[in-house]
């Protein structure tokens, strides 16, 4: 465990200690300032298998999950000419091996047993992922040795080629109009011939043989290329003699990969046209390679702040972005500036390198510790959350040459003398050392351009489905809830509901504080209202204070709190986090900021003058309303209906907000009583409850007014069926809606289990015909209706068959649910799994209890659930899909060209209403 000093950033003063006017005095209670140190220990093993498979291990038992994440040090920089995509083609294939003709793939075993599962790839690497119960870790080890091991004669011609134009599908599916626009400025930046300035997948694939594709994997899928990590709840000792035995015996090799060198840029400049609608300046800046100097993440958060002032500065300037592009080996840092005519682009590229100049000039340190403190948040962040730590911690392994993980990172922070690297990066950060690239308008739409997918023949694989007892169907599953973590949940005396849990093996500090009312609530006349009311809502900075408050404000303000909000149709939610040893101040903060907290005139006026911008844009645009969409929301949810209704002109309805409306709107919805406060991560119980008495317990104990009501869906009597008429889409895109009459809460077992029945049977779309990259079916409820939908890009050739799969899936279970009881069986235990999952981390616990605080639901709700789940009966599960399914609450929508749309129909003999 290594300990690293507090840095005590002081913030110099709020206001001049000379003023005489005073405000009431903010609460700090029994806070004290103090130096604290924070200690971490981030509990990566790392070993090394004699074939050269470098392994991460991080036992983490605040979860009954694992995660395997096995990266291979091979992309599409390694694609032979004329064949790209052919790295994404074998990401797709290593999933298709078989044990045995007739067996399941690998793709079909981690369908059954993982929770989660996905893989990428990019020009570096093609990372694979999946997220099982603790109990099936070993089963998700060896599928990944079987995987390396993967030969030839494993993967059949039939599904090679069903495979290659899944791939094809997905390319198609993800194209854009400025796809071919964003590789040119690519091109540009590092050359034509630079791994980074080409696309990871294109139609190249149409010709990539299965002899290529095993070719490649023979060549590049080796144990000395491939790193793994393995994360949860288990025993050490097991996992690393298992890994052992299951990779040990590889043998194969693959040759080291060449390394990008740094990119380097001489104030070059470049020139393009794009479907767009203004022109923008692109300026690009070389950074050092992933994991190098910290000053260039600061530097980047930085440059995204000065932007934004220049985009409040200046009218012309339009919206402005940062981000970072290329990839780990040499990345760039891009900053993007839309300019509202051509004769601006000269201005908009001198601003950037203005205010990349004098990129902390006027900073003050309390603006400057939470640019620190954000990046310090994000690196343990990561490291806590389950979802992102695999990848994450491979990311360390591949693009650093030491073993210090984050710690690294740290240190350079703490030791980095930012006056230097200030005077530093105002010389690097310059026209000498950028690329400058301009986009102009091109008067076209691009759409027309986009390519389409070009299958190459007809399968009719079927999909393998783990064997199982129909007889479970009849009777309860057994379940064993884990140990619940220690939680704490009480009423404040003014009515706020605290939920405290506490993690000693967290970092951070992640505070959120959720309010009843939200987008859904607010009157039709102020569209935007609570949206605004949350993101203006601001504390005073002329106010005047004594000293010796001003001194507190200048500790608490310093502690590299991230304050965030945001808005939901039902609730509005608050948020500040940081780091773990300053727990308690974060939570000053947040109290601080909404109780002392206002508007102030001049931000109103910068809301109003953006809005302005955006109804001029709109007044000048011709957006013309989607009318399929339209007729599509009104025949679910019926005509007038908000979510089958556009929404009003943003710009137009803002300029209606004003001071009266956000303190009217703060002072009816931002009350304790009824609110609730959730506190997770690492900190003192006694303290933490002690400080939250303090500093919320005074709140007015006032219960808000009551909510508005929503209207209710009147859905149309159907079944409808809409041809959308669009020429400028790659595939035929496919919805069908169904109008629910379950109820989301006392059904929500039933509908679990229903949407994985429905997902189980929809598979064959993509694993047997090949037709699509993915059809998915989920619930989508809020606060005014939901419902049922099944959505997916089709190919164009299989639209019909597709169309007609899926509905004869969605009929079976319709009219006969009860006795499609291998598929009940199958899908309880996934339902069940899923919510039994407890996913461990500071920021993802309290994400789920501001979720369920959210929604009206208790803590032990995912219990709940999973009781529900486990009792489950098929006659309850058919009711349910007799209701949710009915034909005549059922709308059809396929958008696409004429002739597709025709062939599609025709395969379901129905005669659409034709929308174009």
């Amino acid at each position: 465990m290594l300990n690293f000093p507090s840095r005590g950033l002081v913030i110099a003063v709020l206001c001049a200690t000379s003023c005489a006017a005073y405000v009431s005095e903010p609460r700090f209670g029994g806070l004290p300032l103090e130096g604290r140190q924070f200690r971490f220990a981030h509990n990566i093993e790392l070993l090394e298998v004699s074939n050269g498979l470098r392994v991460a291990l991080v036992r983490d038992d605040r979860t009954n999950l694992a995660t395997v994440d096995m990266r291979y040090e091979v992309g599409s920089t390694e694609d032979p000419l004329g064949k790209t995509g052919l790295a994404h083609l074998v990401e797709h294939l290593v999933f298709m091996v078989r044990a045995e003709a007739g067996g399941p793939s690998l793709f079909e075993e981690l369908g059954d047993i993982a929770l989660s599962y996905n893989a990428t790839t990019s020009a570096d690497e093609t990372h694979y992922t999946a997220t099982v119960p603790i109990e099936k870790l070993e089963q998700a080890i060896a599928i990944e040795g079987r995987r390396m091991r993967a030969s030839c004669d494993q993967i059949d011609e039939a599904t090679f080629q069903r495979e290659r134009d899944v791939v094809l599908a997905e390319d198609a599916e993800r194209a854009s109009p400025l796809n071919d626009v964003w590789l040119e400025i690519l091109g540009a930046v590092y050359g034509k011939r630079h791994a980074y300035a080409r696309p990871v997948g294109s139609k190249d694939v149409a010709t990539v043989t299965r002899a290529d594709a095993c070719g490649f994997i023979a060549q590049y899928y080796a144990p000395n290329r491939a790193l793994l990590v393995i994360t949860g709840p288990f025993d050490a000792a097991k996992v690393r003699a298992l890994v052992g035995s299951t990779f040990g015996p590889i043998k194969r090799q693959a040759k080291q990969r060449l390394v990008a060198d740094p990119l380097v840029l001489e104030g070059s400049r470049s020139k393009h046209k794009a479907p767009i609608t203004h022109p923008s300046v692109m300026v690009v800046f070389p950074r050092p390679s992933w994991g190098g100097d910290v000053m260039y993440t600061v530097a980047q958060a930085r440059l995204a702040a000065v932007m934004s002032d220049a985009d409040d500065d200046h009218p012309w300037i339009l919206g402005t972005s940062v981000f970072q592009a290329g990839g780990p080996r040499a990345p760039a840092i891009m900053v993007e500036v839309t300019v509202a005519s051509e004769d601006k682009v000269a201005a908009a590229t001198l601003e950037v390198f203005a205010r990349a100049e004098k990129l902390f000039d006027g900073l003050t340190p309390r603006q400057f510790s939470r640019i620190i403190g954000a990046f310090e948040l994000g690196i343990v962040a990561k490291w806590d959350d389950l979802d992102t730590r695999g990848s994450w911690i491979a990311d360390f392994m591949q693009y650093t040459d030491h073993n210090w993980f984050m710690l690294a990172e740290m240190r350079a922070l703490t030791a980095t003398n930012w006056d230097q690297a200030a005077k530093d990066l105002a010389g690097i950060l310059s026209e000498e050392n950028a690329h400058v690239a301009v986009i102009l308008p091109s008067g076209d739409s691009g759409a027309g351009t986009l390519a389409k997918a070009v299958p190459t023949g007809t399968h009719t694989q079927v999909p393998w489905h783990a064997p199982v007892d129909a007889s479970e169907a009849d009777r309860p599953l057994e379940i064993t809830l884990g140990k619940p973590r220690w939680r704490l949940d009480y009423t404040l005396p003014n009515g706020l509901r605290v939920e405290l849990s506490p993690d000693d093996r967290s970092p951070i500090v992640d505070v959120r504080l959720v309010f009843p009312g939200g987008s859904a609530h607010e009157p039709a006349e102020r569209y935007g209202l609570s949206t605004a009311a949350a993101g203006l809502v601001d504390v005073d900075g002329d106010r005047t204070y004594e000293p010796r408050i001003v001194e507190k404000l200048n500790f608490g303000t310093s502690r590299g709190t991230e304050i965030g909000w945001l808005v939901t149709e039902t609730a509005t939610i608050f948020s500040a986090s940081g780091m773990a040893q300053w727990g308690d101040w974060h939570l000053w903060y947040l109290s601080w900021w909404l109780d002392q907290g206002g508007y102030q005139e001049v931000a109103i006026d910068r809301m109003r003058e953006a809005a302005k911008e955006i109804a001029s844009e709109a007044a000048t645009t011709d957006d013309e309303v989607d009318r399929a969409e339209l007729a599509f929301g009104t025949r679910l949810y019926g005509k007038g209906h908000p979510y089958a209704t556009p929404s009003p002109e943003v710009g137009a309805a803002l300029l209606k907000v004003g001071m009266k409306d956000l303190v009217g709107w703060k002072k009816a919805r931002y009350r304790a009583n009824g609110a609730t406060l959730v506190v997770s991560g690492d900190f003192d119980p006694a303290i933490m409850r002690q400080a939250i008495e303090q500093l919320f317990g005074p709140w007015p104990a006032d219960a808000p007014p009551a909510l508005p009501s929503v209207p209710a869906p009147q859905p149309m009597k159907g079944p409808s069926w809409i041809a959308a008429v669009d020429d400028d889409v790659t595939q035929a895109q496919v919805r069908i809606g169904f109008a629910t009459r379950s109820d989301a809460h006392v059904d929500d077992a039933a509908r679990m289990v229903l949407q994985e029945m429905i997902q189980d049977g929809i598979r064959v779309v993509r694993e047997g015909m090949g037709a699509s990259y993915g059809v998915y079916a989920s619930y989508e409820y809020g606060a005014r209706g939901g419902a049922l939908v099944i959505r997916g890009d089709i190919d164009e050739a299989k639209a019909g068959e597709a169309l007609a799969r899926i509905l004869a899936v969605v009929a079976g279970l319709r009219e006969g649910a009860a006795a499609e009881r291998e598929s009940f069986v199958r899908a309880r235990r996934k339902a069940l799994a899923l919510a039994l999952a407890r996913s461990g981390g500071a920021s993802s616990v309290a994400s789920q209890l501001q979720s369920l605080a959210a929604k009206g639901l208790p803590p032990d709700y995912a219990d709940q659930l999973a009781a529900k789940i486990a009792a489950l009966t098929p006659q309850h599960l058919a009711e349910v899909a007799a209701a949710d399914l009915a034909d005549a609450r059922m709308v059809v929508m396929v958008r696409g060209t004429q002739p597709v749309l025709d062939a599609a129909f025709a395969a379901v003999k129905v005669t659409p209403e034709k929308i174009k």
